[in-house]
This record gives C-alpha cells, sequence and structure tokens, in this order.
C-alpha cells in the first residue's frame, strides 16, 4: 500500500484556504491488515492566531488515498470564536 492523505480548510466565506492546505502526507508505504487503526508517518499542523482569521466555522476536508486514488473523505467542523 502507498497511503497518503490530503488536508484542505474551508473557511467561514467558503472559500478553502491556499496557506493551510497539506498534499500527500504519508500515512503509510507498507502493508497495512484490514480494519487496523494505524498511525501516519506524517503529520500536518495548524495554529489560528486571531488577526489572521475570522470568526466563524471551519471545516478540515480530509481524503485519504491509496496510490493516489481517493479510499475515503472525512469533514471536521470546529468553530473559532472570539476571545
Amino acid at each position: 500500500m502507498n497511503l497518503t492523505f490530503d488536508i484542505k480548510v474551508l473557511q467561514p466565506d467558503n472559500t478553502f484556504s491556499i496557506k493551510d492546505e497539506y498534499n500527500d502526507m504519508r500515512i503509510a508505504q507498507r502493508g497495512v491488515p484490514r480494519r487496523i487503526y494505524f498511525r501516519s508517518d506524517a503529520l500536518g499542523s495548524y495554529y489560528f492566531p486571531g488577526s489572521e482569521y475570522a470568526v466563524g466555522k471551519y471545516q478540515f476536508h480530509i481524503t485519504i488515498k491509496n496510490n493516489g486514488n481517493a479510499l475515503f473523505m472525512c469533514v471536521l467542523e470546529f468553530e473559532l470564536l472570539e476571545e
């Protein structure tokens, strides 16, 4: 298997952030048993300083791929609030 993942961040104005995008992050390049959870070999990190990001709902759009072909997609939503 050649598992990778992409992450895109949907902003409150319904546009995807170009600066917060990760592509082809490595999960595993080895045989992986079916229905087994495993950790990624590569991680992305995010920091949302209040002055650069609008208050509102954001979504992480995560696509897991094998050899470049999409296997799964999930969306994680969170809300950025004012202090």
